[in-house]
């Protein structure tokens, strides 16, 4: 039979919610993690109630003396909106002529390229996301004191010294991928945040700003340019971070407007938070202020490096991975929420790190060996019994710990093509085009921050 536009609405629905969804469920890392959160949404908000204080009002005394004195729970409400995600593909009328002379298969074959594309790049930026979505785009496990060069740039304001601005980096490259060096108009303007109180590293001067001026994937790193309207000599110092915090890079969405053409700005205001943002973003889903003491109890403070150097010019270079940092996260984690991570999270790069951490701990026994196996798997590798994942939107640098009955999927129409009128297929206006759309509207919370941790800084 010829297919027409009735039948190819048919096989397109058959295909996209059998497989094609499936495949998406099964492989989008947030869908597979976290548990779906049943919510009365209010609009596109949902409003969760967190627990941030209790009663101090519990006391030892004598028989004779008076009771405690009573407090109140204290309570904050977190206010979360759903964001949208789209994914759209298309089919020219020239294959839709074909389809309908060559059958179903022909038009299946001509459109699963297609529709399978799109399924991977919903997937690959779903599961970027995950990761990086929001403010926090990554940390910094270097603690440097530096001041800007002599030299002029745009403007009039001091250039950057590239020997000491260069940072080891572990997170998302993408928001500074048009970033050219030597165009500061590319540069793109960001924030520093102490990873213990959550309060913003800001550079001395007046009008100061700081800008990815250049990256490097390669090396994992980006050079911080140190701007201020004061001229040369105005520090910017990490120096001040405590052991064993990392400093969080996260994107600025204020403009530099203290005159000529220097930086821009990258918006994230689309995007859900990610595990970064929910972990490290001072101003926590645009609502709650972490930085101040009231909400302490709301903060990650379990963002550790594993450096383990001293002294201001070298402090936090990169060092090898070891098995003693990795149970200092996980007590850090026990001591400030009581919990400990059920999940952990590496990069395929960081995961030959820890393999060879283990050719001294595995043990066999000669009389029970039946086979010998070279490698592992990802879900074949733990610490401690926790197993660990592999994606390669984590951090090279970088391994993510997870308490996951915290983490919660907020869905306000969960992920499909969109076939409101019926059909999967629409025409598009003053082409010859055919075109379909995947809609996702959603966003993503964790409930106990200081549940999970994040260990960066170690050789990749």
């Amino acid at each position: 039979m010829a297919a027409n536009l009735t039948t190819v609405d048919a096989i397109l629905k058959e295909y996209y919610l059998g497989p094609l969804q499936k495949q998406l469920n099964n492989e989008v890392m947030c869908l597979e993690l976290f548990q779906k959160m049943s919510v009365d949404w209010n609009g596109r908000q949902v409003i969760i109630p967190l627990h941030i204080a209790r009663n101090t009002g519990v006391a030892y005394a004598g028989e004779t003396d008076p009771l405690p004195v009573a407090t109140n729970q204290g309570y904050e409400d977190l206010h979360i909106k759903a964001k949208f995600m789209y994914g759209k593909f298309q089919v020219t009328g020239p294959a839709m002529a074909a389809a309908k002379k060559g059958g179903k298969n022909s038009f299946i074959a001509a459109l699963e390229g297609e529709m399978s594309g799109l399924k991977d790049d919903i997937r690959d930026r779903a599961n970027r996301i995950c990761f990086s979505g929001g403010k926090i785009k990554g940390y910094v496990n270097q603690r440097q004191a530096f001041a800007n060069a002599t030299t002029g740039a745009a403007g009039g304001h001091a250039a950057p010294n590239a020997g000491l601005n260069v940072l080891e980096y572990s997170g998302d490259f993408s928001p500074f991928a048009s970033v050219v060096a030597a165009t500061p108009a590319t540069w793109v303007r960001v924030q520093a945040f102490n990873t213990l109180d959550f309060s913003e590293i800001v550079p001395a001067g007046a009008n100061p700003g700081l800008f990815v001026a250049d990256f490097d994937i390669a090396n994992q790193t980006i050079t911080i340019a140190n701007v201020s309207s004061a001229g040369a000599g105005q520090a910017f110092s990490t120096a001040g971070v405590p052991q064993p915090q990392a400093i969080a890079i996260g994107l600025s969405v204020t403009a530099y407007t203290s005159g000529g053409a220097l930086g821009t700005t990258v918006s994230f205001a689309n995007e859900p938070e990610g595990i970064y943002s929910n972990l490290s973003d001072p101003s926590w889903h645009s609502d709650i202020d972490r930085s101040s003491a009231a909400n302490s109890i709301l903060r990650c403070t379990n963002i550790h490096t594993v450096d383990k150097t001293t002294g201001v010019a070298t402090a936090g270079n990169r060092v090898a991975l070891d098995l003693a940092s990795i149970q200092a996260v996980f007590d850090s984690v026990l001591l400030s929420s009581d919990k400990e991570p059920d999940c952990m999270i590496i990069n395929p790069v960081a995961r030959q790190r820890y393999i060879s951490l283990l050719q001294g701990v595995i043990n066999s026994e000669a009389n029970t060996v039946t086979k010998g196996d070279g490698g592992f798997k990802s879900n074949q590798l733990s610490y401690g019994g926790v197993k660990f994942k592999v994606s390669r939107h984590c951090g090279r640098s970088m391994i993510v710990g997870l308490k996951l009955d915290g983490w919660k999927m907020l869905e306000l129409q969960p992920g499909a093509f969109a076939d409101l009128d019926g059909a999967v297929l629409s025409r598009d206006s003053n082409t010859d085009q055919w075109s379909g759309f995947y809609r996702w509207y959603y966003n993503q919370v964790c409930q106990r921050p200081n549940s999970n941790f994040v260990l960066v800084g170690f050789t990749v």
